[in-house]
């Protein structure tokens, strides 16, 4: 074979092994909160189904920091520090209650229609 073709059939045979040993098995995924702010959520969704089509279970941990901070600035909230560790008040938890929930609807919306304008659109 020559060509993009063999390439392609070059990258199947050298990649196989790896999903093959990583099929049925469970990958936990920490992603930062800035990964979701750059406008590359529905990328990152698109790898995770890819993930999940290939037959690996996925558990993603999404982290919400430059979310949080925005919403604490939005709110005029004080944030206090304790030996480097922020101190969260009441009103401090409810910010970060807000911006946690709104991450998770935004990984939710992409998630419910992720699959069908993903890469593994259409596969069964």
């Amino acid at each position: 074979m020559s060509g993009s073709l063999g390439h392609l059939v070059d990258w199947f045979r050298h990649s196989s092994p790896y999903i093959h040993a990583h099929r049925g098995r469970t990958f936990v995924i920490s992603v930062g909160g800035e990964a979701l702010t750059a406008g590359t959520a529905a990328g990152l969704v698109h790898d995770l189904a890819l993930l999940s089509g290939l037959g690996i279970r996925v558990v993603l941990v999404p982290g919400a920091r430059p979310q949080i901070e925005r919403r604490l600035n939005q709110c005029g909230a004080t944030t206090l520090y304790c030996n480097g560790l922020r101190v969260t008040d009441a009103d401090a938890l409810a910010c970060v209650r807000d911006a946690v929930g709104s991450v998770r609807l935004e990984l939710e919306a992409l998630f419910s229609m992720g699959l069908a304008n993903s890469p593994m659109g259409g596969l069964r």
